[in-house]
Formats: C-alpha cells, structure tokens, sequence
C-alpha cells in the first residue's frame, strides 16, 4: 500500500463497490488496527516477489532473535490455544470497521474500531450522530435535532461525586441505569480495541467525567470497576474520548 511517499505491506481484508467502484479494506501489518481503512486500487500495488524490496523492509519488524522459548505443562497449554481460538473469532468478527466517524456533539472522530451498533443504523450513514448527554444514536441531523428538543438528560444519570473548575465526576450504577451504561459502552468500544463489555453492565460501576457548559454537562472520559472483583481489581476499562487526550484526565 502507498501512504504518501512510502510503501507498507498491508493485507486487504474485504471489498465493496460503491458508484461502481471497487474499494479496499486493508489492514497495515504490523500496525494496530485503528489505523484500517477504506481505499481505492490507487493506493494499492502487489507485493513484489523479490523479498529484498528495500521500500517494504523499511517497514517490516523482525523479533525472531528475540523470542525466548518457554515452555508449557499440558494444562497451560490447553488453555492458551482456548484463549488464542477465541481471539481469533473474536477479531474474525470485528476486522472491519461498521462505523466510520461519529458526531458527538460539535466533535466529529473517526472510529478506530468496530462497535456492535445495529446494523440498520451502521449501514445507511458515514457519520453517526451521538446525542452528547443521553448518548442515543440517530442516523440523520433531523432526528437528531428532534431529540435534543426532547432529551430530558443534560448531565450523567448519577450522583456527582467531584467537582472542580468546571468538570465533575458522576458515579452511575448500571444496573439502575442500565440504557445509558450500555450506551456508553457502545461508544467507548470505538476507541477501545479489546473492549468486551457492552451489554452486561449491571455488576459494574461507570464514573463519567464531564465538563459544564451552558446547556448541560458534556461527557469528556470515563472509567468503569465491578462493584465486586474477586480479584480485588479497581479498575475495568478506562477511556478519554479523542477530542480530549493529552488534556491529563487519563
């Protein structure tokens, strides 16, 4: 694949036609996969067969010498191939990305990763639209602006545990909440590759920082915990939405 004046080894991974032109899923080897895309055959050249291409082993990364081998009793074995035959269902079903950008709010963020919305809303539209206090998705402005006339949230579904200088931390319970929490999973799934909670939310805790404006509290990260580990954990997931990374809510 050409990325502007550099060659890197990509793996296309699905095709479509769209105004009868064919485009390509591909996925960057050795690179994380917020970075698949949709492109056109423009940006696409086979592998070459000599392997010595010095344009792709600029890009390739070689750990062989330094793999250390361990070795495993039958029992660990057995559960690290379990663990690996799931890993590779898993990210059979979510290689390619359903959802290309979101709007939440006056933010538009390209999604990084697949997120189980439905499929008749991820289908239809390029842009998702995210009502930025109840956090429900429309699929066009007009449904979206009929619901902000009628959205009764302006603020997490919680107590306020924390403020200061604008931003508070509200604790939602999601087994009280339950819509909203798997709402926000849903959207955090976007951005978190390895996320696997999105509808069994009652056994946890979510702690939505939000920052006040005129009309209502914006959500701007959160962070979720079981109500009861057994492995005493205090941490689930934990997600500052792009818009606001590198501001240190992390």
């Amino acid at each position: 694949c050409n990325h502007k004046e550099d060659v890197y080894p990509a793996e296309v991974i699905a095709t479509k036609l769209v105004d009868e032109s064919c485009l390509y899923y591909i996925h960057f080897l050795g690179h994380d996969r917020r970075l698949d895309r949709w492109v056109s055959e423009d940006f696409l050249r086979p592998i070459p067969d000599d392997e010595d291409d010095p344009d792709l082993q600029r890009h390739r990364t070689n750990d062989e010498d330094n793999q250390e081998v361990e070795v495993f009793d039958p029992q660990t074995l057995a559960i690290e191939r379990a663990n690996e035959e799931e890993e590779k269902r898993w990210m059979e079903s979510t290689k390619v990305k359903n959802v290309q950008s979101v709007q939440l709010g006056a933010y538009k963020m390209d999604a990084w990763y697949f997120s189980p919305y439905p499929e008749d809303y991820t289908k239809c539209v390029d842009t998702l639209l995210i009502c930025e206090f109840c956090l429900k998705y429309m699929k066009t402005r007009r449904a979206m602006e009929k619901h902000l006339q009628q959205c009764m949230y302006y603020h997490p579904p919680g107590a306020e545990i924390y403020r200061d200088k604008g931003l508070s931390v509200w604790e939602v319970d999601g087994k009280k909440e339950k819509t909203y929490c798997q709402l926000l999973c849903l959207l955090a799934k976007l951005f978190l590759d390895h996320k696997t909670l999105y509808y069994d939310v009652e056994p946890f805790l979510f702690y939505v920082l939000t920052f006040r404006e005129s009309d209502g509290y914006r959500t701007r990260a959160y962070f979720s915990k079981e109500k009861q580990s057994a492995e005493r954990y205090n941490l689930s997931c934990i997600l500052t939405l792009p818009p606001f990374q590198g501001e240190g809510y992390g």
